[in-house]
């Protein structure tokens, strides 16, 4: 059985390389993984017919309404359409319960 070695004095520090503990290793000497995605796919180029046929300054635009129309004039238009179903439904309604109370 070998003595005890003192750690602290360097003159009697084993130099033994074949010691299973690796000596620490900073993290630039660490091997670099590669990324889990490998690239980032670019979109397709836009093709010609997602281009608008007429350039946006040209004089046919005064001619038409602002773009936040083509969502307000649909939506007033679907609740209006409810709106006036359901109080088509709901007379419908209390006159079929008023011919059943007469008979």
């Amino acid at each position: 059985m070998e003595p005890p070695v003192d750690v602290s004095d360097p003159e009697t520090t084993p130099t033994d390389t074949t010691s299973p503990v690796s000596p620490p290793v900073s993290p630039s000497e660490l091997p670099v993984e590669p990324p889990l995605v490998e690239s980032v796919v670019e979109p397709p180029a836009p093709r010609r017919s997602d281009r608008p046929f007429v350039d946006s300054d040209h004089f046919v635009h005064q001619y038409f309404l602002p773009l936040e129309y083509a969502i307000i004039i649909p939506v007033f238009a679907g609740v209006a359409l409810l709106s006036l179903l359901s109080l088509f439904v709901g007379s419908v309604m209390l006159k079929s319960r008023k011919k059943n109370k007469k008979a």
